[in-house]
């Protein structure tokens, strides 16, 4: 018998799970639970996305951002960020903050190389 939990969700992509019966969510429950995440169900609710993630290579069976992806510094701000994350490692074991916030997903991609300067 399994028991029902609160659930906290924060930074994830919760998109595609392959489900059989398309007409079913992959979200379900208190919406509020969920913060700076990725699923269609949550359109319009907090700070979360409710788009095509962008995934680099996902017919290829890789499953990173792509740079353009609506993912990158979207997740929890680092003001907001639990002191325990400010240390911590992605799936890759990057660092989890690279720039000021948060990805949404297991990996944080890297700035760009380079150096932008815009002169008027």
């Amino acid at each position: 018998m399994c028991e029902r939990v609160a659930l906290n969700c924060k930074n994830t992509i919760i998109r595609g799970n392959g489900r059989l019966d398309e007409s079913s969510s992959d979200v379900a429950g208190d919406l509020s639970a969920f913060e700076y995440c990725l699923a269609p169900e949550l359109s319009g609710i907090g700070q979360n996305l409710a788009v095509d993630p962008m995934l680099a290579q996902r017919e290829n069976g890789e499953w990173r951002l792509h740079r353009d992806s609506p993912c990158r510094n979207a997740g929890t701000p680092a003001n907001e960020t639990p002191a325990w994350m400010l240390g911590a490692f992605d799936f890759w074991g990057q660092p989890r903050i690279a720039q000021r916030r948060v990805d949404i997903g297991a990996e944080e991609l890297p700035p760009a190389n380079g150096t932008l300067l815009i002169l008027k």
